[in-house]
């Protein structure tokens, strides 16, 4: 037993393959909250319905059809590019995210869970602006985004 062990006996060590697993799923998770927050202020690629939500379509439109349809279209998108293969984008990237707090911030560091899940979420938010923005540089050379 080292001393440092014996100075914290009960302080539990964290595990690099705890970690990537936890980055991994909270970043599939979290793009089902991260996609509608920034459909609602921006926009964001919805398959059947084009782009949806955004600030200025609101205030046209009003706030009851940007949260009634924009999140359920949303939600819907992201249910279905995670089924047909995102999970395995999102989960790389949710595994390099965690794998890069446990690096960081190292084995015994308090409150490491918290920074992987925030790690994460910062993936997702990275790839939800990334997909928002390609829509707009893609949308006019595309017939079904009209």
């Amino acid at each position: 037993m080292s001393d440092q062990e014996a100075e914290h006996p009960s302080k539990p060590k964290h595990s690099l393959l705890r970690q990537v697993m936890l980055g991994a799923f909270c970043c599939n998770a979290g793009m089902f909250l991260v996609a509608p927050v920034v459909a609602v202020l921006y926009q964001f690629p919805a398959w059947p319905y084009g782009k949806v939500g955004g600030l200025e379509r609101s205030f046209t439109n009003g706030w009851d059809w940007l949260l009634e349809d924009t999140i359920l279209a949303v939600q819907l998108t992201t249910l279905v590019a995670i089924i047909f293969g995102g999970f395995v984008v999102l989960g790389l990237l949710g595994s390099l995210a965690g794998g890069v707090s446990y690096k960081v911030f190292g084995p015994s560091v308090d409150r490491l869970y918290w920074r992987t899940i925030g790690c994460a979420l910062v993936v997702d938010v990275v790839i939800a602006v990334v997909l928002a923005l390609a829509a707009d540089m893609l949308a006019p050379h595309l017939t079904f985004y009209s």
